[in-house]
C-alpha cells in the first residue's frame, strides 16, 4: 500500500524534468526519463519530503538506485 500516493511531495530542486510527484508513481524503471523518474541538480544535502498528512506505521520504504545515465546517478523511490 502506497499511502504517499496522491501526496504533495517536494525536494531542493529538480533537473531534466525530474519532478518530485515522480516518485511516488510506483514505476520502479532503472533508466531515467522525466516522466518515470525524479531528479534534482547536483546538491551537497538533496533532500525529498512528502507530507502523509496523518500518523501511519510504516513498516517499509523502498529506494530503487538505477543505473548511472548521463554522469548522473539516478535514485528511483
Amino acid at each position: 500500500l502506497n499511502v504517499a500516493a496522491g501526496k504533495a511531495p517536494m525536494q531542493a530542486s529538480t533537473e531534466d524534468g525530474g519532478v518530485p510527484q515522480r516518485a511516488l508513481d510506483g514505476s520502479t524503471s532503472a533508466t531515467f526519463s522525466a516522466e518515470t523518474c525524479t531528479l534534482t541538480k547536483p546538491e551537497r544535502v538533496p533532500w525529498w519530503y512528502v507530507n502523509l498528512l496523518e500518523p501511519y506505521m510504516v513498516q517499509l520504504v523502498r529506494l530503487d538506485f538505477g543505473k548511472q545515465c548521463c554522469g548522473k546517478h539516478i535514485l528511483i523511490v
